[in-house]
């Protein structure tokens, strides 16, 4: 959805110009001429610099186009589908289809394209399980300074300590305020505000949490003090409860044109490809990110645009909440970047492998593999007009560097360049 700017306002009542003063027109006349001098003199060194970049701009020609000079577009989707993942037979809606953009937009707040929607959902049909980590959905709002619309879907069954009296007491244990409660759609919703001041700056965070006997939904809305936010959480809020109280439905996001062929991050990076380099089996519930803004990337003249869409998909172990297992903290991460063409890839992956931090290992479906020399190192591969990157972490304590991780990650980097050449 497109960002809408409010209207420039109206002038005041009675306000009329001031009388004409002609000594301040003739010494803005001056000013116009100076500034006049300085521009040409500026624009006549600019076009020189220009003809000794001319052939590098002239070879970047059939790559993409010169700097647009227009708003970045908005190219992320949402639908929603049939068919919702099951826990032990019990469809289990997406935290997005609760908490839908459109809804978030329609009650007024502006989404921030430059920061990722995120979503924590199951991914497949389990059978019963004595735990599982809390589901959510994120939107980051503008000016992109840490507020966010923020849905966490816990059930009662799996999160044990979201206990009837637990929930009841949650916002005086997190230092908040309860401001009141109401029934919506056969739940009961507690509004609650809690503040939060940073070294920078200070933010107001209004909570509902949304409830009945088989989960706690806590809705949360976080940025600067307005005296909009908290009635905009009571407008979603009953819109959510009815939402959790009608059938369960599966969300899907997804890329308008020239991105649409972008695969899901999530079939990118399969619970078999986490099995082989954890030896754990994955677990039904994956966390997905997707930038909504198409980003026209630079190439390092800075001389052409490469437009990119990012996705991002990361998988867990399949293993109690609470257990001590160091397979419990492997995390495996694949992010998918699609350029608009393959040239643009190609151009992009190729300015990469001239970055000092990387270390070439090896090569799958014709482009190189290499690793990123960083505290989580990434393994980066290229197939067609896709760039993915795949990035593990076994636990806080055990960081692999760049180079040992793409080895260990190279076969892998195969299977994926392998099955994504054939798409």
């Amino acid at each position: 959805m497109e960002q809408q700017y409010p209207a420039m306002p109206a002038e005041p009542s009675g306000w009329s110009a001031p009388a004409p003063d002609h000594r301040r027109g003739l010494i803005v006349l001056a000013i116009l001429m100076c500034t006049t001098l300085a521009l040409s003199a500026g624009i006549a060194i600019a076009a020189a610099t220009r003809i000794d970049f001319g052939q590098d701009e002239a070879a970047a020609a059939p790559v993409g186009p010169k700097h647009p000079d227009q708003p970045v577009r908005n190219v992320l989707r949402q639908r929603t589908q049939p068919g919702p993942a099951r826990i032990g037979g019990t469809p289990v809606a997406d935290p997005c289809t609760l908490l839908p953009l459109d809804l978030v937009t329609k009650t007024g707040f502006v989404t921030d394209g430059e920061r990722p929607v995120s979503e924590t959902a199951l991914t497949a049909d389990t059978p019963a399980v004595d735990s599982l980590q809390e589901l959510g959905c994120t939107y980051s709002l503008i000016p992109g300074d840490g507020g966010q619309v923020r849905l966490e879907v816990f059930r009662r069954d799996l999160q044990s300590r979201y206990s009837l009296d637990s929930h009841r007491n949650r916002p005086e244990g997190l230092g908040g305020t309860v401001l009141d409660s109401t029934q919506a759609s056969g739940m009961s919703i507690t509004y609650s505000r809690h503040a939060s001041i940073t070294v920078i700056d200070q933010y107001d965070i209004y909570m509902a949490s949304i409830a009945n006997d088989a989960l706690v939904a806590e809705l949360s809305v976080r940025d600067r003090p307005s005296p909009v936010l908290e009635q905009r959480l009571r407008t979603l809020a009953p819109q959510v409860a009815a939402a959790i109280a009608a059938p369960a439905t599966r969300n899907e996001f997804g890329f308008t044109e020239p991105f649409t062929a972008l695969p899901d991050p999530c079939a990118v990076l399969t619970p078999e490809d986490f099995q082989t380099v954890s030896g754990a089996a994955a677990g039904p519930v994956v966390t997905r990110e997707y930038q909504p803004h198409n980003q026209q990337r630079t190439d390092k003249g800075e001389t052409l645009y490469l437009d990119s869409v990012t996705a991002r998909c990361e998988r867990r172990a399949l293993l109690p909440w609470q257990s001590k297992d160091p397979a419990r903290d492997f995390e495996l991460s694949a992010e998918v970047t699609g350029f608009a063409t393959e040239e643009m890839a190609a151009r992009a992956f190729t300015d990469r492998l001239t970055d000092r931090n990387i270390t070439v290992v090896g090569k799958a479906g014709g482009s190189e593999v290499f690793g990123e020399l960083t505290m989580l190192p990434k393994t980066v591969f290229r197939v067609k007009n896709l760039i993915v990157g795949i990035r593990f972490t076994r636990s806080v304590g055990d960081r692999t560097d760049g180079a040992t991780a793409a080895k260990a990650n190279l076969a892998l980097a195969q299977q994926m360049a392998t099955r994504l050449g054939g798409r």
